[in-house]
């Protein structure tokens, strides 16, 4: 009797251990049958165009939402305080493969997101991957209608840094929403005392936002340098550097959504990167309709993208669509330095949630 009253003691003290705990696993996978082709004009000497196309046609993956899994969980501590974790990993749905997010990392893993903290009254504060406060005016998920714009830049730089290593701190108080990161590393080299090479990447940014009703509003600003030094063979220094920025809005008018965004890179010693976008959402029962606008500009580079999208909810968590448009385009007329490049698309798809 003595025996069973200990083992009935000790499931019951598991179960309440568990029901302050929980583990969800989640994700998407989004698969798509579609058309792509990339087209490349430019000036090649004297007098001379040439005209390169690259051409796909077949199985596409996240072309709605990024496929991924990720795994989530949270520990009540007491007095309002709880431990959190967030796993996340892209995956290229259509041929069975993890994606390699990193960034300046080898192999693959959680590179969407990968974050451990703690979460309460004052908010959330993480230490890890995660989101940067620019994802949310550049992404898809906020200020587009067709988040697809925002690809890509030109000259090697991207429109805006989505995720970043550091300490992340999120929070909301009645409808106020604010977002922070820094992070710093350093890697260094010494030799009888005297540093032979030394590595310093640092970042930092800041995002606020508001939302009441069918009206939300966010700006974002970061941050992000690189230096390098070497004493041997020949001493050196490198560095780069750049300050991204943007703001969003959206307003709900119920028969139309209307959604606007402006992004802007600045890198250190080059011109601009900046995109202004329009869009709005269509609710026609379980269809939405999308169309979204953007302008590129780079210096004398300029371009112009569109995308229009149909998306039929099966249910709340399975979609089918379908997409098309021109990404990414870019253009300089400048005398004997014509360039002219975009991106035809056209894609339909399925998406599941779970």
């Amino acid at each position: 009797m003595k025996k069973s009253l200990i083992a009935i003691a000790a499931l019951a003290a598991v179960g309440a251990a568990s029901a302050q705990s929980s583990v969800t696993l989640y994700g998407i996978v989004d698969t798509g049958y579609g058309w792509e082709q990339t087209k490349v004009t430019q000036d090649v000497g004297p007098g001379v165009r040439s005209t390169v196309k690259v051409r796909n046609i077949g199985l596409r993956s996240g072309e709605l939402s990024g496929s991924r899994f990720g795994l989530k969980g949270q520990e009540d501590l007491g007095n309002g305080l709880s431990a959190v974790f967030n796993v996340e990993a892209g995956f290229d749905s259509a041929r069975g493969h993890f994606l390699d997010q990193t960034a300046n990392e080898t192999g693959v893993g959680f590179g969407r997101r990968s974050v451990v903290g703690l979460k309460g009254s004052f908010g959330q504060v993480v230490i890890g991957r995660d989101y940067t406060p620019m994802d949310t005016i550049g992404g898809g998920d906020y200020f587009q209608a067709v988040d697809r714009v925002t690809a890509d830049g030109i000259g090697g730089w991207d429109l805006y840094t989505a995720r970043a290593d550091g300490i992340h701190y999120s929070g909301n108080f009645n409808g106020f929403g604010v977002q922070a990161f820094a992070g710093y590393n350093e890697d260094k080299l010494s030799v009888d005392g005297t540093t032979r090479v030394k590595v310093k990447d640092e970042g930092y940014g800041l995002g606020v936002g508001y939302a009441t009703g069918p009206f939300a509003i966010g700006a974002a600003v970061q941050h992000f340098k690189d230096k390098t030094f070497n004493i041997a063979p020949v001493p050196s220094t490198t560095s780069a550097k750049r300050t991204e920025y943007g703001i969003g809005a959206s307003y709900d008018f119920g028969a139309a959504k209307v959604l606007g965004h402006y992004v802007a890179t600045d890198p250190d010693n080059a011109k601009t990167l900046q995109q202004f976008g329009l869009g709005v959402n269509v609710p026609v029962g379980a269809v939405t309709l999308g169309a979204q606008y953007a302008y590129n500009k780079w210096g004398e580079f300029k371009g112009h993208d569109f995308g229009l999208q149909a998306v039929y909810a099966l249910s709340k968590r399975t979609d089918v669509y379908a997409r098309g448009g021109r990404f990414n385009s870019w253009k300089d007329k400048t005398a004997g330095q014509y360039y002219k490049t975009n991106t035809d698309l056209f894609t339909v798809g399925l998406r599941h949630r779970f």
